[in-house]
C-alpha cells in the first residue's frame, strides 16, 4: 500500500477521535458529565489502546511516553547479569478481594498489617527494596495463540499473571506510589496450557462463576501468593510502565523465565466472562485484555540473569529466551 494511503487512514483516524471526543465529551471534562475515564477504556476499538493517549491529558504518556509496557523481549537484546537480585516473597497467605472490573479480573489484597504480603528484592549485600503487594491481574486471549501482554521473541502465550506491589520502605501506599520514581515492581508469569494447573491459579480461578459480570466482586481466602508464582530466580527485569491508563512509566518489570499452568476448561471459563452489568446488560465477551506490545527502544537496558552466550546461534523451536533449558515449558506450536 502507499504513503498516500497510510497517511489518508492517519488522518481519518485522527478525526474520529476529534469528533468522538467532542461529541461524547461537549466541551466539558469527562468527569463533570457523569461518566469516568475508568469505565470507558478498552483494549481495542475506538476506545483502545492506541487512541489512550488521545483521551485525558493524564494519559499522554500512553502515547508519548518512551519506557511502555507491555515489550516484545528480543533475547539479542540482552544484557547478561548474573549478580541480579534474588526475589523472595512471604510465605504467609492471605486474603483478598477477586473483582471483575470490566476490563479484567483483578485480586485486590485486604488492607491490613496482618495480610500483607512483601516482597523483596535485594541484592547479596543487601541493597535495595521492600514492596507490598497490591494487586493480582489476569490477561487472557480468545485463542491458544495470544493473551498474554508480554512476547518472548514474537511468540505470545495463552496468558499472563501480573503481580503489582509498590515501594513500601519509600511510599504508604500504591496510588501514591504508582505516580513516583522506584515506586512499582511488577512481576509477570506467563500462562501456559497443561493438564493440570497451578494449584493457587486453580483456587482464583475457582470463584470466576461468581464474578461474571462487571463489578461484581468476592472475598478469596487463603491465597499462597509465594505458591503462585513458578520455581525459579531465572527472570529478565526492565524499567517500564503501567499497561492501563494513564500508563505512569514508575515500574520496574521482572518477567519470570518459567510459566505456571492452566487447563483449556479454566481458560475457556475465563472467556465466559462478561464487560456488562449482569444478564440483561451483559455486553461483549472479556477476552483479549492485553495492551498491544511497545517498542523496547533504545534508550533503556534490558537485564538478565539467564546466561545465554552458548544458545545465540540455535534456531528458535519454541518459546524460549534461545533454548528449551531457558525457557521451561512444554512445547506447542504455533499455526
Amino acid at each position: 500500500m502507499d504513503s498516500l494511503g497510510i497517511v489518508s487512514r492517519q488522518c481519518l483516524r485522527n478525526v474520529l477521535v476529534w469528533i468522538l471526543l467532542n461529541v461524547f465529551l461537549a466541551g466539558k471534562s469527562l468527569d463533570n458529565t457523569g461518566y469516568s475515564w475508568d469505565e470507558w477504556w478498552s483494549y481495542d476499538g475506538i476506545s483502545g489502546s492506541d487512541f489512550w493517549g488521545s483521551y485525558n491529558p493524564d494519559w499522554e504518556l500512553c502515547s508519548k511516553g518512551q519506557f511502555q509496557s507491555p515489550v516484545d523481549i528480543d533475547p539479542a537484546k540482552l544484557l547478561f547479569q548474573p549478580n541480579l537480585p534474588l526475589l523472595n516473597i512471604d510465605q504467609h497467605k492471605i486474603s483478598g478481594n477477586f473483582t471483575n472490573t470490566g476490563h479484567g479480573l483483578a485480586f485486590s489484597v485486604i488492607n491490613s498489617t496482618d495480610e500483607a504480603v512483601n516482597v523483596t528484592f535485594r541484592t547479596s549485600d543487601n541493597l535495595g527494596y521492600v514492596y507490598r503487594l497490591h494487586e493480582i491481574h489476569i490477561h487472557w486471549g480468545s485463542s491458544e495463540h495470544k493473551g498474554s501482554e508480554h512476547k518472548i521473541h514474537g511468540q505470545a502465550f495463552p496468558g499472563e499473571v501480573q503481580l503489582f506491589t509498590y515501594n513500601s520502605v519509600i511510599y504508604h501506599n500504591f496510588s501514591h506510589a504508582q505516580t513516583q520514581p522506584h515506586g512499582l515492581l511488577a512481576i509477570s508469569v506467563f500462562l501456559q496450557i497443561g493438564d493440570k494447573s497451578n494449584t493457587e491459579l486453580a483456587h482464583l480461578l475457582s470463584k470466576v462463576e461468581s464474578v461474571r459480570f462487571r463489578d461484581q466482586s468476592i472475598v478469596i481466602q487463603q491465597l499462597s501468593v509465594k505458591n503462585l508464582l513458578p520455581q525459579t530466580q531465572a527472570y529478565v527485569t526492565y524499567p517500564g510502565s503501567l499497561t492501563r491508563p494513564g500508563c505512569q512509566e514508575t515500574v520496574q518489570w521482572v518477567v519470570m523465565n518459567k510459566p505456571i499452568y492452566i487447563t483449556k476448561q479454566q481458560l475457556n471459563t475465563l472467556r465466559q466472562t462478561r464487560k456488562g452489568d449482569g444478564p440483561k446488560a451483559a455486553g461483549p465477551l472479556m477476552e483479549n485484555n492485553f495492551r498491544a506490545v511497545r517498542k523496547m527502544g533504545e534508550h533503556r537496558i534490558f537485564r538478565t540473569n539467564i546466561d545465554l552466550s552458548h544458545t545465540k546461534n540455535k534456531v528458535q523451536s519454541c518459546p524460549s529466551m534461545y533454548s528449551n533449558f531457558e525457557y521451561q515449558a512444554k512445547k506447542w506450536s504455533i499455526v
